[in-house]
């Protein structure tokens, strides 16, 4: 049995996949494997791929069409045969050739199931600092209460798979989701100073399409349940906080059209705060649902033909029915 499976979605990442292959293959620790999922590509990633491959045994391969990177990981998780499982992006790189055998031993001594390092950021880093463990020690998540860069922890296989816990199949906003309901069913993890994990920060969102915009909806709808149903303050709070800016801002271009599935997905994820949770009033809208009701309401002034008050009931009538 391998001790750690890394397993890389691959999607047209040409420029900065080799380099990411070359970290991965150079980790001190033996006896692992490498699973790259070639997520439907129409560059030279494939080929890219299998050229690494014959040279380096541990390399597995296969080509899916495109699904997503939460499809892509979760065809790896059913290839993986390894002790744990580790998750390494197509653009990002470990900061050095001991990454993954400090994760290893660290999980195997303490016997975690979950076992998490340091990342390093090679851009302006954030102001957030909970992405770096300061010592070594083991870690209420119920104290934590965060989301962020799940590359940076190793997984116990059978746990996984004894919950069941998969990411979602979503083109974005899979990764918090899935990391906050693995750490939710550990309870506990691991957590090490050293750094782990490089992120370098290329993958971020270039282009917001209509899907992505409801895959990113439907991403913070399931964190707001889920942190709702187990109390989690902070993490919901962190969900709340990216639904009112980040998402709304990618939502708008698509509200003011005939097609209401992302409104839907608006209302859907705002009823699914706790306002009780984070301090919200109780009759809290989302100022995007608030504009959207005044822009349809001095459209309905303009013409005469249907009550102001009738469209202010409808969007209430919506926003609760959900």
């Amino acid at each position: 049995m391998y001790k750690i499976s890394v397993i890389i979605p691959v999607y047209n990442a040409e420029k900065t996949l080799p380099d990411t292959l070359k970290s991965t293959a150079a980790q001190s620790l033996s006896d692992i494997e490498i699973i790259c999922v070639d997520d439907g590509s129409t560059d030279q990633s494939f080929k890219i791929i299998k050229n690494w491959q014959a040279v380096h045994s541990n390399i597995r391969c296969v080509r899916q069409q495109n699904g997503g990177a939460g499809s892509a990981r979760n065809r790896g998780m059913d290839m993986a045969a390894g002790e744990y499982i580790a998750f390494m992006d197509a653009d990002d790189s470990y900061p050095n050739e001991h990454a993954l055998e400090t994760l290893y031993q660290a999980a195997e001594s303490q016997g975690a199931f979950i076992c998490g390092g340091s990342a390093v950021y090679d851009h302006p880093q954030p102001e957030d600092m909970k992405w770096v463990f300061s010592q070594e020690k083991l870690i209420n998540f119920s104290d934590y209460q965060y989301d962020t860069l799940f590359g940076r922890f190793i997984y116990n296989r059978e746990f996984i798979n004894c919950y069941q816990l998969r990411f979602p199949e979503l083109r974005i906003y899979e990764d918090p989701v899935f990391l906050s309901r693995v750490l939710i069913a550990a309870k506990t993890f691991y957590a090490v100073p050293d750094p782990v994990y490089c992120y370098h920060g290329t993958h971020q969102v270039q282009k917001m399409t209509r899907e992505k915009a409801g895959d990113y909806l439907t991403g913070l709808r399931m964190e707001l349940l889920l942190s709702s149903e187990h109390q989690l303050p902070k993490l919901h709070q962190i969900a709340f906080n990216r639904l009112a800016h980040e998402a709304c801002y990618y939502a708008e271009p698509f509200l003011y059209s005939d097609n209401y599935d992302i409104l839907a997905l608006l209302l859907k994820a705002e009823a699914a705060l706790d306002p009780s949770l984070i301090s919200l009033e109780e009759n809290y809208l989302l100022p995007t649902i608030v504009s959207l009701c005044h822009a349809a309401g001095n459209y309905m002034r303009l013409y005469r033909t249907v009550p102001v008050k009738f469209c202010r009931r409808l969007i209430k009538k919506l926003h609760t029915g959900f």
